[in-house]
């Protein structure tokens, strides 16, 4: 707050009372007043610095969150004219994108976030889940794989990889996975509820195996 006071045109002044403010109130913010606050800020820091990409991408999430979509898209846009290197911008249009189902332009912008960043876990997950979508399911494994690789305790991943494992028929490492993703975290349901979807899914198909078994064999033969 002091550098805003000090000098009214500092940019980066404004960006950092609405991070503070984040921070205090997390992502999403139930007080619709704080919200207000948010956007003004972020609009105070675009006037202040038009060029000023970081407070273009906070707006753009922002809209986001508020469902703009068209004035998230014109901001995560203009990030990606003023600094076509930022890796950031093109994540966050990619969920744009992908939240909205156009699912081959978020693909290209998880690509393109990559490239600039491949050391970020969760770009590759995003885009294993879509070629999840695409049915294309050795290429979401191997994107599993590497977030895992690069964030050890990745929760989703795990449990996203276990799905993956499981449309593959490979129950076994599909259970290990689900497993790693418990031994994380105790907690977290969604591993549990696809590893006894799996579990339930197989004994019923060994069950009705095993009676159709025994039906073929004591069947008479006509």
């Amino acid at each position: 707050m002091k550098c805003v006071e000090i000098n009214t045109d500092f940019s980066m002044g404004y960006y950092r009372i609405v991070n503070k403010i984040k921070i205090n109130l997390g992502t999403i913010m139930s007080d619709l007043k704080q919200k207000d606050n948010e956007l003004k800020y972020y609009n105070l820091a675009i006037e202040k610095d038009g060029n000023f990409y970081h407070a273009f991408i906070s707006r753009g999430l922002y809209y986001m969150d508020e469902q703009r979509i068209d004035k998230a898209l014109r901001d995560f846009n203009q990030a990606i004219q003023i600094n076509p290197k930022y890796f950031l911008s093109f994540y966050n249009r990619g969920q744009l994108y992908d939240d909205i189902g156009e699912k081959e332009k978020a693909l290209n912008d998880y690509n393109r976030a990559i490239q600039l960043d491949p050391n970020n876990a969760l770009a590759y997950t995003n885009r294993a889940n879509l070629y999840c979508n695409f049915g294309e399911k050795f290429k979401a494994l191997n994107d599993f794989n590497q977030a895992i690789r690069l964030s050890l305790k990745f929760i989703n991943a795990y449990n996203r990889k276990g799905v993956t494992l499981q449309n593959l028929k490979q129950y076994e490492q599909a259970i290990i996975s689900y497993n790693k993703a418990i031994l994380i975290n105790p907690n977290y349901v969604y591993a549990y509820y696809n590893k006894g979807f799996m579990l339930n899914i197989n004994q019923q198909f060994h069950y009705f195996f095993r009676i159709f078994s025994q039906n073929s064999k004591t069947k008479p033969n006509l």
